[in-house]
């Protein structure tokens, strides 16, 4: 077993066995779900991974740890297939198998590489941008955390359950930044680019074949869909990533049974990564200087070419789109959050921004919370009634929740970060998406910052685990000049 770090990810047969061997493992993985069979498989990983930790070789072990998590299946992300309303099942792959309690094991292999590297001969590497977000996820984490445990001890309506979720959630977020930042030399970040671009990809063939040879469904509200792998989140960045990617052929196969799925499974987040990502795609062609002088060849002629396609593909589609499928029903949604209407707007942004407004309401009568936020366990109250006659229970918040009237969670980044970490979280978030999307051109894998900081901070830790692998993979120079080595103070 030579594993992962020199793994020759440069050769044609050694891509396509990973490619197939991460298709099969979140095939699996599908297949199994809510069975403890998943077990079978996911036992021999856990093997693998302390294999390699028993030999002392820390970086191996480290690569099919994270490898593993980005093939597996978060419990959020599942609640659909069961109707949205059962709450007892449990999954058993790699990144969900629990411990005891709300304690996974993966979490538990955290700690263990955080301990051994405390002490260890590593190094932080803080030449890498990668660590200065570090610093600033550092930042939200403490502070909420500091907030929430004040807000348990006086005052009287803090959540504990609330705290004790998202201050896991922040647990995991650091603890696998330091562990990345520890080992990640310049072959290591190589490994990282590799595993996290192979992974995105055999998600979107396993979610295709799960849908469409084993009819693996899920559900949104009403609406029959095609259940997807967490980490196909994250593949709208592949279409900014048609430019720099080698494996052309595999690439051309992921986008086209990508938008089979998206088609019958988009979500409201998923529009406008496509839109961001189209609008990267777009700038790189015609505007930015490195990349036009890489295209002077042979596919400068093809920039007005791509861009047609694109953009004529997209309009063919919405054309043509059936008006009761779901690639409809969210782009209406979309196209409703800019009507200026609140009367207007589709129920699911409608809830998105009731809620922002009802934060800021609060924040306005305290200054502090304004600033710096609720911390983790804090809540907002519908004191403007924008709630009045919506079923909340659907996809929205529990029962038990809604009953409280105390909304200890939002939906996506623009909610949730101003409740627990104000306006200086979401001023922090935003800085650091900014500056990712700067860093586009250097490697495509920085458009996750968008994906998954901006749209998806918060929402639950299998994000977390693939967002922090695939901006780290975001430090490998595509043009092949080390990375790690060299300081990011242009973008500070």
């Amino acid at each position: 077993m030579t594993g992962l770090q020199n793994y020759n990810y440069e050769g044609k047969n050694e891509i396509v066995l990973l490619y197939f061997l991460y298709s099969f493992i979140i095939l699996i993985n599908i297949l199994t779900l809510s069975n403890v069979a998943n077990v079978i498989l996911t036992i021999p990983q856990y093997i693998v991974v302390l294999y390699y930790l028993f030999k002392n070789d820390i970086k191996n072990s480290i690569l099919f740890h994270f490898s593993f998590i980005l093939l597996s299946l978060s419990a959020q992300r599942t609640l659909g297939m069961f109707g949205g309303d059962d709450f007892s099942f449990s999954l058993y792959n790699y990144g969900t198998i629990k411990i005891i309690g709300p304690v996974r094991a993966c979490y538990m292999m955290n700690i263990v590489y955080t301990l051994l590297l405390m002490g260890s001969k590593f190094r932080m590497q803080k030449a890498l941008f990668f660590y200065k977000s570090y610093k600033s996820m550092m930042y939200l984490g403490l502070s909420a955390g500091l907030i929430g445990i004040l807000g348990l001890v006086f005052h009287p309506y803090y959540s504990i359950d609330s705290f004790i979720d998202y201050g896991i959630y922040m647990f995991v977020l650091l603890t696998s930044m330091y562990i990345l930042l520890k080992v990640a030399d310049s072959s290591f970040i190589k490994a990282v680019f590799y595993i996290c671009l192979i992974a995105i990809m055999s998600g979107v063939l396993a979610s295709f074949i799960a849908y469409t040879v084993f009819g693996i469904t899920s559900f949104y509200g009403e609406m029959e869909i095609a259940y997807q792998a967490d980490i196909i989140y994250m593949a709208p960045v592949l279409i900014i990533g048609a430019l720099s990617i080698k494996q052309h052929k595999l690439l051309i196969i992921t986008l086209v049974l990508y938008t089979v799925i998206i088609l019958s499974a988009m979500e409201g987040k998923a529009i406008f990564a496509l839109a961001f990502s189209f609008f990267m795609l777009a700038y790189l062609l015609y505007f930015d200087k490195t990349t036009k002088f890489q295209l002077k060849g042979k596919l400068k002629f093809a920039r007005p070419v791509i861009v047609f396609i694109v953009l004529g593909g997209g309009i063919y589609i919405a054309g043509h789109m059936a008006a009761d499928s779901m690639a409809f029903y969210k782009l209406e949604s979309a196209a409703s959050m800019f009507s200026g209407d609140l009367e207007e707007m589709s129920r699911s942004p409608y809830i998105r921004v009731a809620s922002l407004i009802n934060i800021i309401y609060e924040d306005m009568h305290n200054p502090f919370t304004l600033l710096f936020g609720n911390g983790y366990g804090g809540y907002f109250e519908d004191n403007l009634d924008m709630f009045a006659g919506l079923d909340l229970s659907k996809g929205a918040w529990t029962e038990p929740v809604i009953n409280t009237g105390r909304f200890t969670s939002g939906h996506d980044t623009m909610v949730t970060v101003p409740l627990f970490n104000g306006l200086i979280g979401v001023i922090v978030i935003i800085r650091i998406c900014w500056l990712y999307i700067k860093r586009i051109p250097y490697n495509f894998m920085n458009g996750i910052a968008f994906v998954w900081i901006f749209l998806m901070f918060y929402a639950n830790t299998m994000f977390a685990y693939i967002g922090v692998c695939c901006l780290l993979a975001g430090e490998y120079d595509l043009n092949n000049t080390t990375s790690c080595d060299s300081s990011s103070n242009e973008d500070s």
